[in-house]
């Protein structure tokens, strides 16, 4: 069900920032990025993959 998948991404997201889990925050957002990507949501998906990405760029 790709409505379960949605909430488990973004819980596992928000566990991910709450921990300060950089790691687990870039596999989450990957994960829910992907997810949105197929279902044609491309710019919130480029939008929270750019705000992880710019951490590690820094």
């Amino acid at each position: 069900d790709v409505g379960m998948a949605e909430i488990s991404f973004q819980q596992a997201l928000d566990v991910a920032r709450e921990q300060i889990a950089k790691g687990a925050e870039l596999r989450a957002a990957s994960s829910l990025g992907k997810l949105w990507v197929e279902q044609g949501k491309y710019d919130a998906a480029r939008t929270m993959l750019l705000e992880i990405c710019n951490w590690f760029t820094g």
